[in-house]
């Protein structure tokens, strides 16, 4: 089934030379999402098919302009080659007449085919004559048999046309694909010599006395061909130079090393890098305004044992989601640094704060280590993913313990940094359950491998569609995020250095429905800038019942519970401390927040209720080292 994804990521074209003529479609007025060609713009259906149903904003015409809702950036020429009955695309979109520049004239334009299933492919014609199909003979200047995904930048150099007034068509002849955009479509003059390092990329974190090379890209955005360019970069103290010779047509690319003088430091210290393309063809840039890119590297003493966190999307509607289940058990049975947590969706199972913000874009769907997002999911995936991620040097390990007493449940976590970083960490955990059997029909497990007609998958193409809640047992499932899916705020307070000790413990109510016996607890390490999960560890639920523990000392009661209009929250601290009164649904969403300075000693906090409907809610306090939660009843 061909489908339109709706979310998706765009490269910019950069114009960094005196525009001739310049269209990006936003000026055009839309209707249902769809307008027409500009002014001046004329098309051609040479085909004269009928789209498929569901492109029907098409009518009979052989380029539409459709707004983001369809693009996922901004407006867009439109085109397709899905018909009923299938047929060959034919479909023109020719521009105004141009005036070419006499210097360094150069066609650059964006295109995009969404559905990478059925990717559309175009020609790129130039006529001197006129704007209709016959004047179009000659053979074409650029032909793409399929468009990328995502929004791609193309250049064409027009110097056999320089001064002259031409006519640019663009031509669908795509044979039962879907759908083809093409946007900011510009004839401009360029600069002589003109590099854009587009990107400069070391690993985060590097073991000290050993070589890492700086790697990137270069894109020529000048009108000479580019063949050699003179790289340099700086760790703040000290340049390194290195050129590189290449051979970059106008809007070309080249992928980087700078290995003749790689990145090596004997001490523990966080190091701010530059790289800059210095000269171009031997010669000072044209614009030496995009010629540099930063990076930050931060050493370690020592590499610390790394685990890789996959969190999948999955529910039990999704009939695809067993392909899911089956390559997380695989991982846990063979790959034993590997965590998998399911995440679900719209169904009984269902953690709404961790619904909300886990980043996929269909299910199954899955994130590595939150820095990998919108991924896809199979068993040859998570073993790709996991070779990818288990040998990224981790700025620490991270361990944890997790005892019951009572309904108390006590998470101490520990992280022990190796590297030294003015960056933001942040610690929190993850209360996952395994062996769930639900009944009602929200536990039923849709499943497309039934019969086996969509190939064997672990079993569940001998199950029925759906599998009933009796025959499934649901596993990995996140149950509750401590500290928020982001990671506690002020956790690890610092300064992190190079053998620092950042410890936080969670004191949590422990959830009803959930069994410990079968629960495990998931620290995590995250960075808050970037939200990447750098490190992560499992621990099972053990009961606490011969130790003291620290929820006495604090001896945290809410009280009337239940409770309407006004609720009491009291609490002990040993010493002063600032301190952090929330209050979550039980969906994991902030209702309200007070927050108080300097307390020490038995405290009485009295939060409104006001506004709260009927239910159970979360009241969680807050202090420097440690939190806890209590359940709340509001009639």
């Amino acid at each position: 089934m061909k489908k339109l994804l709706l979310l998706l990521c765009g490269l910019a074209v950069f114009q960094s030379g005196m525009a001739q003529f310049n269209e990006n479609f936003d000026g055009v007025t839309l209707s249902n999402n769809t307008g027409s060609l500009p002014a001046g713009w004329v098309q051609y259906n040479v085909d004269n098919l009928t789209p498929y149903s569901s492109l029907s904003y098409m009518a009979n015409n052989a380029w539409v302009v459709r707004g983001a809702t369809a693009t996922g950036t901004s407006n867009a020429a439109t085109s397709i080659s899905w018909y009923s009955p299938v047929g060959q695309s034919d479909d023109w979109m020719v521009t105004p007449q141009i005036n070419i520049p006499t210097t360094n004239p150069v066609l650059s334009f964006k295109a995009m085919s969404p559905d990478q299933s059925f990717p559309d492919g175009f020609k790129v014609y130039v006529s001197t004559t006129g704007n209709t199909v016959a004047d179009f003979a000659a053979a074409p200047l650029l032909t793409v048999d399929a468009a990328p995904g995502t929004f791609t930048s193309y250049g064409i150099p027009l110097q056999t046309y320089a001064g002259q007034q031409v006519y640019i068509a663009f031509r669908n002849n795509s044979t039962d694909k879907f759908v083809l955009f093409i946007d900011d479509v510009s004839v401009q003059s360029l600069p002589s010599n003109n590099i854009f390092v587009t990107s400069a990329n070391i690993n985060r974190f590097v073991k000290t006395n050993t070589n890492n090379n700086i790697t990137g890209t270069i894109q020529n955005l000048g009108g000479n061909t580019v063949t050699s360019v003179d790289m340099q970069w700086s760790d703040g103290t000290n340049n390194y130079n290195q050129q590189l010779n290449v051979n970059l047509a106008p809007f070309g690319t080249y992928d980087y090393s700078l290995n003749a003088n790689p990145f090596n430091k004997s001490v523990v210290d966080e190091f701010n890098l530059s790289v800059t393309a210095t000269q171009v063809n031997g010669n000072a840039d044209s614009d030496p305004s995009d010629n540099s890119k930063t990076a930050i590297v931060s050493t370690v003493s020592s590499i610390k044992p790394k685990k890789v966190l996959v969190e999948e999307g999955t529910g039990t509607w999704c009939g695809w989601c067993p392909r899911g289940k089956v390559a997380m058990e695989y991982m846990y049975d063979n790959y034993p640094d590997f965590i998998g947590i399911m995440v679900h969706n719209g169904d009984p199972m269902t953690l709404a704060d961790y619904d909300a913000n886990i980043q996929v874009s269909g299910y199954p769907g899955c994130q590595v280590d939150r820095d990998l997002v919108n991924a896809g999911v199979s068993q040859t995936a998570f073993m790709q993913y996991y070779d990818a991620y288990k040998n990224v040097t981790p700025p620490a390990e991270i361990s944890a313990t997790a005892f019951l007493s009572g309904t108390t449940l006590e998470v101490n976590v520990t992280a022990n940094f190796v590297t030294k970083t003015a960056g933001e960490f942040r610690i929190g955990a993850i209360l996952i359950e395994n062996g769930i059997v639900g009944t009602g029909s929200g536990y039923n497990q849709t499943n497309y491998y039934a019969g086996g007609g969509n190939g064997n998958m672990g079993g569940f193409e001998a199950l029925p569609d759906p599998v009933p809640a009796s025959q499934m047992v649901y596993d990995y499932v996140g149950r509750l995020l401590l500290g928020g899916y982001n990671g506690q705020s002020g956790s690890v307070p610092g300064p992190i250095v190079d053998g620092y000790n950042a410890n936080y413990t969670f004191n949590i109510q422990f959830p009803s429905n959930v069994s410990f016996m079968t629960a495990k607890v998931v620290p995590v390490l995250i960075e808050t800038a970037t939200g990447r999960i750098w490190n992560a560890n499992s621990t099972e639920v053990k009961t606490y019942s011969t130790v003291e523990s620290v929820d006495s000392k604090f001896d945290l009661q809410v009280y009337p519970n239940p409770a309407s209009g006004l609720v009491n929250v009291s609490f002990n601290l040993t010493e002063s401390n600032n301190v952090n009164v929330q209050i979550y649904s039980m969906d994991g969403k902030i209702i309200s927040e007070k927050t108080v300075n300097n307390l020490q000693g038995q405290q009485v906090i009295p939060i409104s209720l006001d506004g709260l409907a009927s239910g159970n809610y979360m009241v969680s306090v807050t202090t420097n080292e440690q939190s806890f939660v209590k359940i709340l009843s509001v009639k």
